[in-house]
């Protein structure tokens, strides 16, 4: 189901390019569960086309960020980062 929804979204190498970019953010700045620590790079890959689509459409940095100050309190019933925090991540994720 995850690659067909990636075959959706990745029409052009920079489709790729910005794909490639949110997962490492993801993986490196993000992190919320602390399993870059444990080679689980998988496990965040289904929040990617989401991200992606916010990146895309051009949305925020405000609105990423709040997607991902849900996904932390609610996928993961986490205490989420600080909103400045995932606001510089929101921005590396769009640069």
């Amino acid at each position: 189901n995850y690659e067909k929804e990636l075959k959706k979204i990745i029409q052009s190498t920079d489709d790729f390019r910005i794909f490639r970019k949110i997962d490492n953010v993801i993986w490196r700045d993000w992190d919320p569960l602390d399993l870059n620590t444990r080679w689980f790079r998988y496990e965040y890959l289904g929040y990617i086309p989401q991200i992606f689509n916010l990146v895309k459409n051009n949305e925020t940095t405000d609105q990423i960020a709040q997607y991902l100050i849900n996904l932390e309190n609610k996928q993961f019933d986490l205490y989420p980062k600080s909103l400045n925090e995932l606001l510089i991540i929101a921005e590396k994720m769009k640069d």
